[in-house]
Order: C-alpha cells, then sequence, then structure tokens
C-alpha cells in the first residue's frame, strides 16, 4: 500500500496551534511501535524526523532545538491530525473529501487533498477547519546523500472559522525516490512579510546509519549559531 504524509499545513498553521503535555512524553505516544526513516534538515532552524508506522506515518518537528510539533498522516495518502506545543491546541481532520494519492503523483505527476475537521485552542473549540492542496510535480530531481527526490510545487488552502481568515502556501516539495514520503521545502505563505524569502527551504536529508540522523540540533538560521 502506498502511503505518503505531508507538512504543508503544519507549516501554515504554525502561529496559531500548540500541544499540551510533555514534549517527551507525547513523542514517545506517537512514535510507539514506528521506525524512524528519514531526518531532515531545514532553514529557520526547522529538523523534522519521519517515522513509519504499521498503518501510517508520524512526524516530529523541532525548531530552535525544542520540539515543536507532531504531525500524523493515514495510510490514504493525506493528512490526519497536527499539533503543536506551548502553548496548547490543534487540528485533528475528521471527514477526508477527497484523500492524496501518492500513486497518482508518481503516475501522473498530480495530487490533490481535501478535508474538514475541528480546529482547538487550549479546551477550547474554535470552529471547523478545511484543508485541501494541490501538486504538481515537475522533471527536476535532486539528491541528499544519496536519496534521491523528485521536485514540485504544492498549493495549500486552509479554511479557518469566523473571522481568522484563510491561508494560502506554495510549497516546493520533494517526493522520494526510495520512500513512500513527501517532504515540504521552499514556503511561500501570503503572511510573510517578504514574499520573495521563502520559509523552511529543505537543506538536507538524512537516513539511518548517515552522520545527523535523528539529530534535534537544527544547523541552519538557528539563535546564536553564525
Amino acid at each position: 500500500m502506498k502511503r505518503t504524509i505531508s507538512l504543508f499545513a503544519a507549516l501554515i498553521l504554525s502561529p496559531l496551534s500548540a500541544l499540551a503535555g510533555s514534549a517527551e512524553t507525547r513523542v514517545a505516544e506517537a512514535i510507539e511501535g514506528c521506525s524512524p526513516v528519514l531526518t531532515a534538515q531545514s532553514r529557520q532552524c526547522l529538523v523534522t524526523h519521519i517515522y513509519m508506522c504499521e498503518n501510517d506515518f508520524v512526524a516530529v518537528l523541532f525548531k530552535e532545538n525544542s520540539t515543536y510539533s507532531i504531525v500524523w498522516g493515514d495510510a490514504q495518502g493525506g493528512l490526519q491530525e497536527v499539533a503543536y506545543f506551548s502553548p496548547p491546541s490543534g487540528f485533528r481532520l475528521t471527514e477526508i473529501i477527497a484523500p492524496s494519492s501518492i500513486d497518482d503523483l508518481r503516475g501522473t505527476g498530480k495530487s490533490g487533498f481535501h478535508a474538514i475537521g475541528n480546529l482547538t485552542s487550549g479546551k477550547i473549540a474554535l470552529g471547523t477547519i478545511e484543508v485541501s492542496w494541490e501538486t504538481k510535480l515537475s522533471g527536476r530531481v535532486v539528491d541528499f546523500n544519496g536519496i534521491g527526490f523528485r521536485t514540485g510545487q504544492s498549493v495549500t488552502t486552509i479554511k479557518l472559522p469566523g473571522d481568522l481568515g484563510d491561508r494560502v502556501t506554495t510549497s516546493k516539495i520533494f517526493l522520494a525516490n526510495d520512500y513512500d514520503l513527501v517532504l515540504s521545502g521552499e514556503t511561500f505563505s501570503e503572511s510573510n512579510e517578504d514574499p520573495n524569502s521563502p520559509k523552511y527551504r529543505l537543506m538536507d536529508v538524512t537516513r539511518p546509519g548517515q552522520p545527523g540522523f535523528l539529530s534535534t540540533t537544527g544547523l541552519y538560521d538557528c539563535r546564536g549559531s553564525n
């Protein structure tokens, strides 16, 4: 079964959401029974660990060397839940209207996703959230430490409840050749102060046995770094 996880929505909603409880405890619960497969280093001091589980994937994100968020992806090829730390909130998708398909992405170069769910802040329910994206591959291929990726672009729209407004983000994506995984890279958002300066540019990817795998220390644009 082909499986994929997308991190686009997680990066878009980062100013809004967070996860309650001990970071160490919640991460341990999320990855229990799962195997780590990739570690990604991005600008803005972002590190992502991706784990393969029996029926899904989990991504744990670290920012400025602290646990930042947890992302769950389902076996149907889409997003399931995103939760952040400090202060506690997040969102869970409850109805998948149009599932994403990594088979379609590999075969036709295109894939979409559309789902609705619930947005919360602490114990307060903020209302319904709607997440959708359209992804297209380009002909470019890149390599990080012997791990090949096909690149493309994804446009993600998140419709927030009430007067919170909508968020639209364009991200460069990386489809792994050896894994059923899609990583997000350079991200442009309407909320960026400088739309010509992308956030979270993917800089490096490692897998088990390679230096830096499962490191939580960011290497790019971290506070106090040169």
